[in-house]
């Protein structure tokens, strides 16, 4: 493995980077990323739906901890 061009080290030029996270583009990455929100969203309150795996509701009035931006768009109109 060599290092990236713009991103060598004099003097290292034979270590390598280890990544600590899935990179975009392969095939875990959307797994990887599902399984942090759905942890995220479990520990703070949120109740998965069990008919739909990515549908999660959360009855209004409980604190919420933020890790991710969030934006409340009202009531649901529909949902596929």
């Amino acid at each position: 493995m060599k290092q990236s061009k713009g991103f060598q080290v004099k003097g290292q030029e034979n270590k390598a980077y280890k990544l600590k996270k899935t990179l975009y583009g392969l095939k875990r990455t959307q797994r990887t990323w599902y399984d942090r929100i759905d942890d995220y969203l479990l520990k703070i309150g949120f109740i998965k739906s069990p008919s739909e795996t990515t549908f999660y509701v959360k009855m209004t009035g409980s604190k919420v901890l933020q890790m991710f931006k969030m934006t409340n768009l009202g009531l649901m109109s529909f949902f596929f």
